[in-house]
């Protein structure tokens, strides 16, 4: 697999020194990221060094650790640049209809990318590597953050039971989202997704939950 080429800056941009104030070449972000993504994909954690994302990249090495720390610190950006951008707007005033409009996104974003490709190879990393264990745990994090806010603003307004546990609820869905890439290599289809959804609630919500007009 060869890594995209439109985005391959000139080595010279990016390994002259830099006047101060000088910008960073986007185009050398965005070149390096893609290389550091196909060399995951293709070799894996332990396969992925510096000076062969630097090659296919066609910058220097010392262009990469002006940007990036470790090897670790690159592979979290990659990690944030492909993974769901979720919308933190999201309020359609009740929980099916958020998660539904969070599924579809879901759904869009992950279906245009190679994270069936990543995933196995993310999955394994962090059990080689203590400090990309560390990064992803709080990358996660950040990711489920706008999803645990749609769940207690829901149990807020008592559209959730009283004693659902937040923290576990809100996982619910992700985790058949990811499981299916994981395990079976592609994303469920947009109505199994929604199923999913319908499926959660029905063990969460409060069956007299009235919406307020």
């Amino acid at each position: 697999m060869n890594a995209p080429s439109a985005s391959r800056p000139d080595t010279n941009d990016d390994t002259e020194v830099r006047r101060p104030g000088r910008p960073r070449d986007a185009r050398v972000d965005l070149a390096v990221v893609e290389a550091a993504l196909f060399e995951l994909i293709e070799n894996g954690y332990a396969g992925l060094s510096m000076d062969k994302v630097a090659t296919r990249a066609g910058v220097s090495k010392a262009s990469i650790y002006r940007r990036w720390a470790s090897r670790e610190d690159l592979i979290l950006h990659a990690w944030r640049s492909m993974g769901p951008h979720k919308d933190h707007t999201i309020d359609t005033g009740s929980l099916r209809g958020d998660l539904y409009a969070m599924v579809d996104q879901y759904a869009c974003d992950l279906g245009e990318n190679h994270m069936k490709s990543l995933l196995p190879q993310l999955v394994a990393a962090v059990h080689q590597s203590p400090r990309l264990k560390e990064l992803f745990n709080a990358f996660v994090h950040e990711q489920l953050e706008p999803l645990r806010i749609i769940y207690q603003r829901a149990q807020d307004r008592g559209e959730v039971r009283a004693d659902v546990n937040i923290d576990i609820a809100h996982k619910l869905v992700t985790s058949t989202v990811f499981f299916s890439l994981l395990m079976e290599g592609e994303l469920l289809p947009p109505d199994d997704l929604r199923t999913s959804v319908d499926l959660v609630l029905h063990g969460i919500v409060d069956p007299t939950y009235t919406p307020r007009s």
